[in-house]
């Protein structure tokens, strides 16, 4: 997520000096803010890696997006997490000698054939994890339900009333929707800030990153930061 961010925002300011009103007087300020972020999280990735394989007692992957490509490529579980996908990926943790980078180049490769021998299935899988992905808003409620144990919390009766309580999130997650994008087409009949771009390509991002890695219900939250901020657009020049 942290690396999305770095890129829509890196895209966010090449289109902003590129739309400068300023010809050649280009105003390259705010790339400082940019590289200063750049920097502080690459070396924080790095210095957080250096520890966790001081730690464990072997080097850290790099890359370690092996086994959430591997995974988001199965049709069977629809892109999402599955015991078989895990057993293959614990079968690789146990040769030896151990590498954590070779065990998700592994899985890498894994993915690529799996991909070819899908053929046209994978456009349908790619169907399916949208549908997974946004189709609705109420995991909350399904923790919820494994966390009250047994017995009934005191302060509401999730299991009891578990369909309402869905019915209410995912209400509000359309109406959100809805909001967003009638904000969304109401920024566009006006200049499009950076802002509003940075918030649609992180949007765009975070869906094309799912198309292609696990996918599950709850990996839109990050997204409803951005829906919000669309859908309060309606009622920005009314109140402030």
């Amino acid at each position: 997520m942290g690396t999305l961010l770095i890129i829509v925002l890196g895209i966010s300011e090449v289109v902003r000096v590129i739309r400068s009103r300023e010809g050649e007087k280009l105003n390259f300020t705010g790339f400082v803010p940019f590289a200063a972020f750049l920097i502080a999280y690459f070396s924080f990735v790095n210095l957080t890696g250096m520890y966790i394989s001081h730690k464990i007692g072997y080097k850290a992957a790099k890359n370690p997006i092996g086994f959430s490509t591997y995974v988001g490529t199965n049709i069977n579980s629809g892109g999402a997490w599955n015991p078989g996908d895990a057993g293959v990926f614990l079968d690789l943790m146990k040769q030896e000698p151990f590498d954590a980078q070779k065990v998700h180049d592994r899985l890498i490769d894994m993915t690529i054939q799996r991909v070819k021998s899908q053929g046209t299935d994978n456009l349908k899988l790619i169907f399916d994890k949208n549908k997974t992905m946004w189709g609705r808003d109420d995991e909350v409620v399904t923790y919820m339900i494994y966390g009250s144990g047994e017995e009934a919390s005191s302060l509401l009766n999730v299991k009891g009333r578990e369909w309402p309580l869905r019915y209410i999130c995912n209400f509000y997650y359309c109406m959100i929707v809805i909001l967003a994008f009638k904000g969304l087409l109401g920024q566009y009949r006006k200049e499009v800030s950076p802002i509003v771009m940075a918030l649609l390509l992180l949007f765009l991002g975070i869906g094309a990153l799912h198309t292609v890695v696990e996918v599950h219900g709850r990996y839109h939250y990050s997204a409803m930061v951005v829906f919000s901020i669309l859908a309060g657009t309606n009622y920005l020049e009314k109140y402030i």
